[in-house]
């Protein structure tokens, strides 16, 4: 009986030692899935209601954040009360690449279009798409916390074009 009850102890004693095994590799191999969305972690301050108010026209930018992966925009302009344009956007980090793909609401024929996010530094994000027709590229600075300066920028009809927008929270 003392041999049966031994051999059950080194059997459990030897069984629990796998099992932390296993339990310690899950662990490790989890935390090499983790993923890390840096890019996104960069840009979170666009998150908040953003207004830019010139003399005849408003424009209402509405950044949240979806997931650790996704901000979405809501963004709107509207001139006398009407709303001119409406866009809704994701930026979203995929493995290593980020895009900020971008809908026209008002004309949902037009196709959506992506932008690469090329650079991302010192509160300056840049985004490009050289194959869409206008804009080429898209700016967003953050020069202070309540201060949000976007731009879009491209050549349109074989002239270089630019539109800025000014928006505090």
């Amino acid at each position: 009986m003392k041999n049966i009850v031994l051999l059950f102890s080194i059997c459990l004693l030897f069984s629990c030692k796998d099992q932390k095994k296993v339990k310690d590799e899950i662990s490790s191999e989890e935390k090499k899935t983790v993923k890390q969305y840096h890019d996104l972690d960069k840009l979170n301050w666009l998150i908040g209601n953003w207004n830019g108010i010139e003399t005849d026209v408003e424009t209402h930018e509405n950044w949240s954040k979806l997931n650790d992966s996704t901000l979405a925009l809501n963004g709107f302009t509207l001139a006398a009360k009407d709303t001119v344009f409406w866009e809704k956007a994701v930026l979203q980090q995929q493995e290593a690449e980020t895009y900020f793909t971008v809908t026209n609401m008002l004309n949902r024929e037009e196709p959506v279009v992506p932008f690469r996010l090329s650079s991302c530094e010192n509160g300056i994000a840049i985004f490009e798409n050289p194959q869409n027709e206008f804009p080429q590229k898209i700016i967003y600075h953050r020069p202070k916390n309540d201060t949000l300066y976007a731009r879009i920028e491209g050549t349109l009809e074989g002239e270089f074009q630019q539109v800025d927008f000014y928006f505090t929270k």
